[in-house]
């Protein structure tokens, strides 16, 4: 059985990734981390919610509604067989990091394809990698996340994931 849920097609998120029992933890033991830019719409960022004491992660929601990028093929590094598995989904945020739990950080890149969906972070090699049914966490050597990958969208969210970009066109 997964840990994390995986939510597209939501009419207030493009994407949620939720752990069991995240809604039960209280928002004091909860620190929120955002990228994107400053100068960013609000529906063109990323946060992230871990667990204070743990690192854990709770939640990632990604309002990017309209930031998506189509692509052809995405690849995942799952291929690498020398990434070592990771005992849980833990964030904590990159080296040199301002604006935690106020404003935003950097940007991040959302891709989708009918296959998949893939948020890249940082730049790096991944060594270390945390799955969970779909979901997939790349991590550098020093545990800095840099990607997100999720694998068998259905075409039910592909079609939302395409009509919602689409839709931002029209205005």
């Amino acid at each position: 059985m997964s840990d994390y849920s995986i939510k597209i097609a939501d009419s207030s998120r493009y994407l949620s990734i939720e752990r069991e029992g995240a809604a039960n933890v209280p928002r004091y033991a909860a620190e929120f981390f955002f990228y994107g830019c400053e100068y960013a719409e609000e529906d063109s960022s990323l946060g992230i919610a871990s667990d204070i004491r743990t690192c854990e992660i709770l939640c990632i929601g990604c309002a990017g509604v309209f930031s998506g990028i189509e692509a052809a093929y995405l690849e995942d590094y799952d291929q690498y067989e020398e990434l070592e598995e990771k005992p849980k989904a833990s964030f904590i945020p990159p080296r040199g990091a301002e604006g935690i739990g106020l404003g935003y950080y950097r940007d991040f890149t959302f891709y989708y394809s009918k296959e998949s969906i893939k948020m890249l972070l940082e730049e790096g090699e991944p060594y270390y990698r945390y799955s969970d049914g779909r979901l997939t966490i790349y991590y550098d050597d020093d545990y800095t996340l840099l990607t997100i990958f999720i694998g068998g969208v259905t075409e039910e969210e592909y079609r939302s994931l395409r009509a919602r970009k689409q839709r931002r066109k029209r205005f």
